[in-house]
């Protein structure tokens, strides 16, 4: 028994030598460990409720703690907008390496952003619509962060800006003041009117590419 699982051990590493490798060996490890099938029905003790996402976190955070490496991870804004973000079976067949791609986004700065999507298009070819919509809300994300915006929410033709202070949200409004008509601030929020064929993620790309940090 204990030969046939380090033969499938073996197996394992040696076809995950490409994108998302690390992923896919302690993904099957967990299923030979006894975690269940990671991306079916069938599972093991509490990793089912956890999430592979939450539970790999986890391991790696408490990887971390004892090596003395942790440091508490960076807040990220809730982004809630009107697009289309997933990846297709139709663009990427296999679950495991679909989970991979996710993973590798949600980890990537933004040099490396850029690099990743480049290598996904050299490996799966052009970026349906829906899989654009992931790279740009993460690249989003990344330009969020630093201006200390908490959310972003699409309603209707408005989008609301929440900072964790109000003079964050003032310094926003300050510095793009010309770019959107009737825009402003209610308490530590910025409202920003969008035209009727104005898409959220154009208008805040072009509003984010000279914004300054807060201090």
């Amino acid at each position: 028994m204990r030969e046939s699982v380090a033969f499938k051990r073996l197996e394992a590493i040696a076809s995950a030598v490409d994108f998302g490798a690390g992923l896919q060996i302690a993904l099957k490890d967990l299923e030979l460990r006894g975690a269940g099938d990671v991306l079916g029905v069938k599972q093991s003790g509490r990793f089912s409720d956890v999430g592979y996402h939450m539970f790999l976190s986890m391991v790696e955070e408490e990887i971390m703690r004892v090596r003395g490496q942790y440091s508490e991870p960076v807040a990220k804004p809730v982004i809630i907008l009107g697009v289309s973000a997933f990846i297709p079976e139709t663009y990427v067949a296999d679950s495991g390496e679909r989970l991979a791609l996710y993973n590798a986004v949600e980890r990537a700065g933004g040099q490396d952003l850029t690099a990743l999507e480049e290598r996904t298009i050299d490996r799966y070819g052009t970026l349906p619509s829906e899989v654009e919509g992931i790279f740009a809300l993460k690249r989003l994300e990344l330009s969020l962060i630093p201006l200390g915006v908490s959310s972003v929410k699409e309603s209707g033709h408005v989008l609301v800006l929440e900072f964790g202070a109000e003079e964050a949200a003032t310094r926003f409004l300050r510095t793009h003041v010309d770019q959107v008509a009737h825009a402003r601030t209610v308490r530590d929020s910025v409202v920003l009117p969008m035209k009727a064929d104005q898409k959220p993620l154009t208008l805040l790309s072009s509003l984010l590419s000279g914004s300054e940090t807060v201090h």
